[in-house]
């Protein structure tokens, strides 16, 4: 009887094991189903943010958006790049590697190699070649010797040429060390399309940068609490050790014009046209625009327009580079 009873219970178990396996065997056409069908969904999920696979070139920039968003400002001009410092992401080019005559923006790879290789308090004598340079000039006096951090100024705010020169000549060792020193730290900072020809920027068959290179140049300036003084300071004084001093005045309109300029440097040469690389605060977040070969009068407001375009949509935007 028990025998019976067991294996009629066995009987009861197997049935209802192949009704469950029978229910479960239904329902798994409606799971591959639904996989499949969330599966099927992806590809339009991707066609629906699509720009986010893929750059797109609108106004001559190249960018990444996740959505749909307003094109980029027309800007004038041969090469540029808009990064978000904060992550390093470059957001927004036009042709960002491309080699062109960097004018005055040159400065700011002496000013990092200066502090670098220069000592604070003065050892050299300014020359009458260095002191005669062709202006822009700070106002260097032959015959007098210059701290490190005014030789900084007059590089930096008026874009002393005759400043560059008296730094180079300052090295060490000489003025053509202080050059190749200058492109040892570019091969450093992994700046492939920089090179200096002079100290000065002024044009040179062997000077030349990047826009790419620009933005990594200044920000390691503005990193740099010896420099980055001098990247946004509107007017300081000036003047040999022991002699006169003088009021000086930043050179760049983008500084003197905007107070959410944090950190920029102008250069104007026949070869480089005009060049501008900025660094702006807007709503807490810092962005870095550099723009090269600008024709006319523009450069200030274009490279204005992308700074403030970059701001509002950049978080609808996926990198199209990084800075090293």
């Amino acid at each position: 009887m028990k025998t019976s009873f067991v294996i009629g219970v066995s009987a009861v178990l197997m049935a209802t094991t192949l009704v469950v396996s029978a229910t479960e065997a239904a329902r798994a056409p409606d799971a591959i189903d639904r996989a499949g069908s969330t599966a099927a969904e992806a590809p339009h999920t991707s066609t629906q943010t699509a720009p986010a696979a893929k750059a797109v070139i609108k106004n001559r920039t190249r960018y990444r958006p996740t959505v749909r968003i307003p094109a980029p400002p027309r800007i004038a001009g041969r090469s540029w790049a808009a990064v978000d410092l904060r992550t390093g992401n470059v957001l927004a080019v036009h042709r960002p590697r491309v080699r062109l005559a960097p004018g005055s923006t040159m400065k700011v790879l002496t000013a990092i190699t200066a502090v670098r290789r220069l000592a604070p308090t003065p050892r050299h004598r300014v020359t009458r070649r260095e002191a005669g340079m062709e202006c822009s000039c700070a106002g260097l006096i032959a015959g007098r010797r210059y701290a490190r951090r005014d030789l900084l100024a007059g590089l930096l705010m008026p874009s002393g040429n005759d400043a560059a020169e008296a730094i180079a000549g300052s090295d060490p060792v000489s003025r053509g060390a202080f050059i190749g020193a200058m492109n040892g730290n570019a091969r450093r900072l992994h700046l492939p399309n920089t090179h200096a020809g002079n100290p000065s920027g002024l044009d040179h068959p062997g000077g030349f940068t990047s826009a790419k290179d620009l933005l990594t140049l200044l920000r390691v300036a503005y990193r740099n609490d010896r420099v980055a003084p001098y990247l946004d300071l509107r007017r300081t004084t000036f003047g040999p050790v022991g002699g006169p001093r003088k009021v000086i005045e930043h050179g760049t309109p983008y500084v003197r014009d905007y107070r959410n300029s944090v950190a920029a440097k102008s250069g104007t040469t026949s070869r480089a046209g005009k060049v501008l690389v900025a660094f702006t605060r807007v709503d807490g977040r810092v962005i870095g625009v550099a723009l090269m070969n600008s024709p006319g009068d523009r450069v200030t407001t274009d490279l204005r327009a992308m700074t403030y375009w970059l701001a509002r949509y950049r978080e609808r935007l996926l990198p199209v580079g990084h800075l090293p």
